[in-house]
């Protein structure tokens, strides 16, 4: 994970100024959606919550029957879960509901438990209401809607700033745009779900349009904020896989991508880094041979490996004649399209022409040369 120091991207409040992205740098934020779904979530909860109080008045469980069947159902502590319901505390009665739920879903498909098993989350939902005597009105409702879309807009504004600042920071760029999404909350098992009540903590990054039938080419950044909501730390996973033709129709756009995570990962260094001479391998076809001996290029697209051992495993899996070759190249001239412990993948970056090497030397060969 990624710390930030606090100079480098700060909370944006309405009164500050907002300086437009430069050139070749345009980064858009669409929270429409969101927005949407989060209000409509928590109107629905007050709704629900009016209602149910009004479903409720009069409302006396029967706890020794619900006691038999818990029995029933082979729940593990029946008396614990009646004396859950017994108490003005929410989180032992919720505790009842999770353990509920785990064994519906672990109970074969066909199995007789099932529906009890769902009439009694029913009623523990109906305990847990009735215990809770607070209300949670329209009005709560719309002024909660504010307050975390207002701090999710200034969530994503900081987002947007940390990948403009990536972005200047790149040699290269071919001017795809940047479109950040907030990432809808995981569902919950418990009985809402609180991460709706929330502001966003994670983002879709989409990179350029959309050139290949998969969509466009995306990853999620997920960020840490302090006490004052500033952004201190990032994370980039669901990373893309180089060469995917689902999504990788645009050389330009597929360089841009992996240059922007290769650089929210690591800020700074992988600029400084772009004159560092690699060491890298390729398992190569025999009949390719020719072409690869005594060279100072190679052609684009190629992949290469930081691992021997990896290379050598392709040739296995495979099961074809491929020589392994050692490959030097320069940084600028290669994609990290895969970083894992152990081994990074790289691929030769698309361009006009051939790209040079420091050297190409034949290791492992298929077939002992004549």
């Amino acid at each position: 994970m990624l710390h930030i120091q606090s100079s480098k991207v700060k909370k944006l409040n309405s009164a500050e100024e907002k300086t437009e992205p430069p050139a070749g740098n345009r980064v858009q934020v669409q929270t429409g959606q969101y927005e949407q779904k989060v209000t409509e979530y928590l109107v629905d909860l007050a709704y629900r919550s009016e209602s149910r109080q009004q479903e409720l008045q009069g409302y006396n469980p029967n706890l020794e029957q619900i006691r038999q069947e818990l029995i029933a159902v082979d729940y593990p502590d029946p008396n614990g879960a009646i004396r859950a319901f017994q108490q003005e505390d929410y989180a032992p009665i919720y505790q009842v509901y999770r353990t509920l739920s785990e064994g519906y879903y672990n109970a074969p498909y066909n199995s007789p438990l099932r529906p009890r098993i769902e009439a009694l989350k029913d009623e523990v939902r109906r305990i847990a209401d009735w215990r809770d005597t607070s209300s949670f009105t329209q009005a709560d409702a719309q002024q909660m809607a504010q307050q975390i879309i207002g701090q999710s807009r200034n969530r994503m504004q900081q987002i947007v700033q940390l990948i403009q600042e990536s972005i200047a920071r790149l040699q290269e760029w071919n001017g795809s745009e940047i479109l950040v999404e907030p990432d809808d909350p995981p569902s919950s098992i418990g009985f809402n779900n609180p991460d709706w009540c929330s502001p966003i903590t994670t983002a879709q990054v989409y990179v350029g349009q959309q050139t290949g039938w998969g969509g466009k080419a995306g990853f999620t950044l997920f960020g840490d904020w302090d006490e004052q909501d500033n952004l201190v730390k990032v994370e980039v996973d669901d990373i893309l896989e180089g060469g995917d033709t689902d999504f990788f129709q645009d050389i330009g756009i597929q360089s841009d991508y992996f240059a922007l995570v290769s650089e929210l990962k690591n800020p700074g260094r992988s600029q400084q880094q772009m004159d560092k001479v690699l060491t890298l391998y390729t398992a190569r076809p025999v009949e390719h041979r020719d072409q690869f001996l005594n060279t100072t290029s190679i052609p684009p697209n190629l992949f290469l490996t930081s691992s021997y051992e990896d290379a050598e495993a392709r040739r296995r899996d495979y099961n074809s004649k491929l020589d392994i070759w050692k490959v030097r190249i320069r940084a600028r001239y290669v994609l990290n399209t895969m970083d894992s412990p152990g081994v990074r993948w790289y691929q030769v970056k698309a361009q006009q022409g051939m790209v040079p090497v420091e050297s190409m030397r034949l290791i492992d060969a298929w077939e002992v040369p004549q």
